[in-house]
């Protein structure tokens, strides 16, 4: 298989800039764990350090995923002139490019990967700091770049992108891809790797070591409790996300669990099932009723969203929990619940988490869109769930920008929250966005506005509003 360039973006004093690609080249090494050298000829001295950092931070992970087991020589390649480049703005770059070369000795499919183009300094722990001047990266990545390709940048300078130069990337099928860890960019290029929080990270390390333990049989399997519940959740959220580095893991955590349902099963049968059932109903029941005092949660999985279309009116069931949908913009267009089958036929929902969604649609389409929830009694504080989405195209997975506004019995706005329009091509999380005043005042209603267009007013996102999993009142 041959090796992904990652192009680099070059600015230097007296000179437009130059977009070049960049390769690198590993050597098949002695077995171990280590970088021993990288290697970047007639470069300046702080390219040669940025490269030395990128390789660093790419190793870090490509060995913490098992992808790597061997000492590693890096000879990187550049068609362009190095010497008079300064700063670290290429750190994301040379990161990249070695996990391309890494990609191309596994299979993960017949599917090539997008032309990505990065710039980005890495920290220690691999998160993706600001650069300066990315307006001028992305005019050479507007010059240089072939139509679909991605460019990759600091999360940080997302509101330093000229709107003129977002809308020509948007006209040029150009992806704006900013991206907070290295992670993140790892996954664009479509190499899985799991970008663990730091609480995750560390049982993360327990159980690769338990696991390696039980493997050799010096292990039992994990008891029923808390640290089999932990390693559940985590399984859970990143199932999609598993690689050859987590083979023993895996198979510890289902082994685990299907002991522990068969102890419950037993269990039942000993103490007698009808006994057991009544006295989790009575634990659930009572745990219901004490968070009911304070909290109104709205999920829409549980309802019946049938063919052929998939979708159901909201109102009906908003009103079971005091919430009226009013105001609706355009009039005509309608608040509905709709199934994961009906949004692009289950390949663009990670249905993992959910099957259905609170939504607005219009036919034909048009933008923006926007409707209010009112609330009866009003609420102390509102929770929305945007759904997570998973990029199951070559096109990626693209979602509308939106924003929520909590109204007093006035409609006087309170506290706003929302996410601007993003495009991916890997998973997305899904993500929570609270909405509580500042002063204490009382939510009356919320508003809910959404717009798939692009800069340049054109439809572009997969989806013409929000996508709420649920919807959680706080009522004190």
């Amino acid at each position: 298989m041959s090796v992904t360039a990652i192009w680099m973006l070059l600015t230097a004093p007296g000179t437009g800039g130059v977009a070049a690609p960049l390769t690198a080249e590993i050597g098949k090494g002695t077995p171990g764990i280590g970088l021993r050298r990288v290697e970047l000829s007639d470069a300046s001295d702080d390219l040669i350090n940025s490269a030395r950092i990128g390789a660093d931070r790419a190793a870090e992970i490509l060995y913490r995923e098992h992808y790597l087991r061997r000492h590693l020589v890096v000879r990187y390649a550049a068609d362009a002139e190095l010497f008079n480049i300064h700063g670290r703005s290429a750190d994301l770059t040379f990161a990249l490019a070695l996990a391309a070369a890494i990609k191309a000795t596994h299979e993960f499919g017949d599917d090539s990967p997008p032309v990505l183009v990065a710039t980005g300094i890495l920290d220690e722990a691999g998160n993706v700091q600001r650069i300066d001047g990315i307006a001028a990266k992305l005019a050479l990545a507007l010059t240089h770049l072939p139509p679909r390709s991605v460019f990759v940048f600091p999360q940080d300078n997302q509101t330093d992108l000229p709107a003129d130069a977002q809308a020509r990337a948007t006209s040029a099928h150009i992806t704006l891809a900013p991206v907070a860890q290295l992670e993140e960019a790892f996954r664009l290029l479509g190499l899985p790797v799991i970008r663990r929080n730091e609480e995750e990270f560390r049982l993360w390390q327990d159980l690769s070591r338990e696991a390696e333990q039980w493997s050799r049989g010096e292990r039992a399997l994990i008891p029923a409790g808390p640290q089999l519940e932990a390693a559940r959740l985590l399984y859970a959220r990143h199932v999609a996300d598993w690689n050859s580095g987590d083979s023993r893991i895996v198979p510890y955590i289902e082994a685990s669990l299907r002991r522990r349902d068969r102890r419950r099963v037993l269990a039942g049968l000993a103490l007698g099932v009808p006994g057991l059932v009544a006295a989790g109903f009575a634990g659930r029941a009572l745990y219901d009723y004490i968070d009911g005092l304070h909290r109104t949660r709205i999920a829409f999985d549980g309802i019946s969203v049938p063919g052929p279309d998939y979708t159901i009116a909201a109102d009906p069931y908003l009103r079971r929990h005091g919430v009226i949908v009013t105001a609706r913009e355009p009039e005509r267009s309608a608040v509905i619940i709709a199934s994961n089958i009906a949004l692009y036929r289950g390949q663009a929902v990670d249905s993992v988490t959910a099957q259905n969604f609170l939504t607005q649609t219009i036919e034909p389409a048009s933008a923006p869109l926007a409707y209010t929830l009112a609330f009866a009694p009003p609420t102390k504080s509102v929770r929305l769930l945007r759904a997570s989405l998973w990029a199951a195209t070559k096109s990626g997975v693209t979602h509308p920008a939106w924003r929520a506004t909590a109204l007093d019995a006035a409609g006087k706005p309170l506290a706003e929250n929302g996410e601007a329009m993003f495009g991916s091509y890997s998973l997305v999380p899904e993500k929570w966005f609270d909405l509580t005043p500042a002063n204490g005042a009382m939510i009356a209603a919320l508003r809910i506005a959404s717009d798939f267009r692009s800069e340049n007013g054109r439809p572009f996102a997969g989806f013409e509003a929000a996508l709420i999993q649920e919807i959680q009142l706080i009522h004190s």
